[in-house]
């Protein structure tokens, strides 16, 4: 064991890595390309409709938007994932 070794931080560790050879962190320039294709619109779409941010309560659930979605699709959360409930009624 290395107790006394020092341990690098994760931007050092990223490096090493990659001079290591090991690049299953890193992006190919396709993979690159694709990401930006299917996330560049979301802003453009902020900009153009020029869409605010809903403000929330500190410390609160969160925004009420997504309960008002839920509501309108007929969906809850259950656990850790949102479900399709048939027969749901929403209370909001």
């Amino acid at each position: 064991m290395f107790y006394n070794a020092e341990v690098p931080d994760s931007y050092e560790h990223l490096l090493l890595d990659f001079i290591d050879g090991d690049n299953h962190l890193f992006m190919r320039s396709d993979e690159l390309a694709a990401a930006w294709n299917i996330l560049t619109p979301t802003p453009q779409e902020i900009d153009k409709k020029r869409t605010t941010p809903e403000l929330c309560e500190l410390g609160g659930r969160g925004p009420i938007g997504p309960y008002y979605l839920y509501a309108k699709y007929q969906v809850r959360w259950v656990g850790r994932r949102p479900k399709l409930v048939e027969g749901f009624e929403s209370d909001v």
